[in-house]
């Protein structure tokens, strides 16, 4: 498989997968993890999206899974992090022992919502700069972000990191949501309500629909 470009290989993946050959399924996919793992951490939302398309692809799934803990600055610094998928960054929220602060992951959704929305890159004069929102901006980020703000781990900020990088977008969360996270930061004792107590969140698999259809892999997919 060597000589074959690789998002050929993945090409092959899935047809093995449609042909239900499970032994070139689990041979593609250990090749991939021995042996194209720069590629495949260069193109891990295509990688992402193909493995949870079928529990077939379970090495792929546990690599995509190890990536997202380990390494989760490259996915949130890599220049194609505003393409991702919405599903993808649930998925990513979702993740439990993150390498990474609860501040930065917040920042970097805002940052993802903001891109989705070409009237917010063009009218804010600063992006970084809540003040500079008018509340149509702060509106249009609330319903781009609405059901990723719903899976974000809140109850692993300080009080101090909720003042200063929460508040100030406090207009982009669910009434509810946002007396509740007051009343858990003013009181230590206060029970949240089921909202945002995260054993009442879905596990990653439900959020990722499997699509039966095949997958298109482009021509702008980058070859190894």
């Amino acid at each position: 498989m060597e000589e074959h470009e690789t998002a050929n290989i993945i090409k092959i993946l899935i047809a093995a997968r449609e042909l239900s050959l499970q032994e070139l399924i689990h041979r593609i996919q250990s090749f991939l993890i021995n042996n194209k793992v720069n590629w495949m951490e260069q193109n891990f939302n295509l990688v992402y999206q193909t493995s949870f398309e079928n529990d077939s692809f379970l090495l792929l799934q546990e690599f995509c899974k190890e990536f997202i803990i380990k390494k989760p600055e490259k996915i949130f610094k890599s220049p194609e992090f505003n393409s991702i998928s919405e599903k993808l960054l649930i998925s990513i929220i979702q993740v439990d022992n993150f390498q990474m602060n609860g501040v930065q992951i917040w920042e970097h959704i805002l940052k993802w919502g903001i891109a989705q929305n070409s009237k917010l890159t063009s009218s804010l004069r600063n992006i970084n700069d809540p003040t500079s929102f008018t509340k149509d901006d702060f509106n249009i980020l609330k319903n781009t972000l609405r059901q990723c703000i719903s899976f974000f781990k809140f109850h692993d900020l300080i009080s101090q990191e909720f003042l200063k990088n929460v508040f100030p977008y406090r207009e982009i969360l669910p009434e509810d949501m946002y007396v509740d996270l007051l009343k858990m930061f003013l009181d230590s004792n206060y029970k949240p309500t089921k909202k945002l107590r995260q054993e009442e969140i879905r596990p990653v698999k439900e959020i990722v629909e499997t699509k039966s259809s095949k997958l298109e892999i482009t021509d702008k997919v980058k070859n190894s």
